[in-house]
């Protein structure tokens, strides 16, 4: 029986996740982590919880983005096989993969970099411009900069020790591209398209899968560029990119772990067990066979209001899954917490979001019971 201990800021959602899915000669071991600890503390803390079953623990994995480099690291101190934490470094430091990228002949937007402490720069392209940190996740502290007054006001609000990445804002349509790399072998899994809501400042919606084999031949070659120039290995990773008018594939970042969100719409879509596939690939097995195509759909739709607000109630567990059968959604996540603000959870600069619903189906189907899922949850802001 083989052990793994499963980083993750959410070990309810992410128990509950793998409880689908089935490990026959692995058990886990669930480790919250939190965003607000320093990352040294967080590795001594993880250790010490880990220390008794050291000789028992084939593999740390994490989840997301902290937790993934936690694990790299915990795994190299206690000589377990698994991806090296400076390859995710290299990735996940947005202005080291950028640097490293335009070295490589990645395509990638223009970009400048400044600390967040220092004079506004004079930009070599027009506004709009869109800014972010060179560290963060989550579309946190991301936004889109219409004039140098805006900028200013956008470097105040970060902390001083930041660096900040400015490109030109692009409007294109977006998608996500997730891989499986193992032993040189590197396998697309699926091609997720991101559509944003009427004012283009939030994610609205994620429908997979995108069939398009020239978009699916392009983005193997930039992930194959990218797997050589981060040495990245026994991952899974996702790629966001831009495609362009003329057909031409722009990198907005990449993600040193796979779309965890997107797991349940890509099992329906490409009928394969993703997780098993994420698992199986951490742990040096296998990563899995390209995909042929489907006439399956599914989709991911956010909830979201434009005010922050305090949540005077949210369902519980058992009216969760009531509403999953009743609605026969593959998932259903709610993420407002009563007693607690919106803006307490890590939001984009424009609304807030409080749950996500996973649909097998058309956005028709899905139009047709989204007003009475949204009343049915019953949720009561302040």
């Amino acid at each position: 029986m083989q052990k793994i201990a499963v980083l993750t800021p959410s070990i309810d959602r992410y128990k509950d996740l793998f409880k689908d899915f089935y490990f026959p000669e692995i058990s886990f071991i669930f480790i919250g982590t939190s965003s607000k600890t320093p990352v040294l503390e967080e590795i001594s803390r993880v250790e010490k919880i880990l220390t008794s079953n050291q000789k028992d623990i084939d593999l740390v994995f994490g989840m997301s983005d902290r937790p993934s480099l936690i694990a790299a690291l915990i795994n190299e101190k206690f000589g377990l096989k698994a991806t090296s934490s400076s390859s995710i470094l290299k990735i996940q430091d947005k202005l080291i993969f950028l640097n490293l990228s335009k070295e490589w002949n990645i395509p990638i937007p223009e970009f400048v970099s400044v600390p967040a402490d220092g004079d506004a720069p004079v930009l070599p392209f027009s506004y709009p411009a869109f800014a972010k940190p060179s560290r963060g996740s989550l579309s946190k502290n991301a936004e889109r900069i219409d004039s140098e007054e805006e900028l200013v006001s956008y470097k105040k609000s970060l902390r001083d020790n930041q660096i900040i990445i400015i490109q030109p804002y692009i409007s294109s349509d977006q998608f996500t591209a997730d891989f499986c790399v193992l032993d040189g072998n590197i396998k697309l899994v699926a091609i997720t398209k991101t559509i944003y809501n009427s004012s283009k400042t939030s994610f609205y919606e994620f429908v997979t899968p995108v069939e398009d084999e020239d978009m699916a031949r392009k983005v193997q070659k930039i992930a194959e560029s990218i797997v050589s120039m981060t040495g990245i290995d026994r991952a899974c990773i996702n790629i966001e990119f831009f495609l362009m008018d003329d057909g031409k594939i722009i990198v907005i970042e990449c993600n040193s772990r796979p779309s965890a969100q997107f797991i349940q719409i890509i099992n329906y879509a490409k009928n394969i067990s993703y997780l098993n596939l994420i698992i199986e690939t951490s742990l040096g097995r296998t990563c899995g066979m390209a995909q042929g195509k489907s006439n399956r759909e599914a989709r991911i739709r956010v909830f979201r209001r434009d005010e922050d607000a305090l949540v005077l109630k949210a369902p519980n567990v058992e009216k969760i899954l009531n509403l999953k059968k009743k609605y026969n959604l593959l998932d259903l996540v709610v993420l407002a917490k009563e007693g607690k603000k919106l803006s307490e959870q890590s939001q984009d600069a424009y609304t807030f979001r409080y749950g996500y619903v996973s649909f097998a189906g058309s956005e028709r189907d899905l139009d047709l019971i989204w007003e009475d899922l949204c009343s049915d949850l019953g949720i009561i802001f302040s």
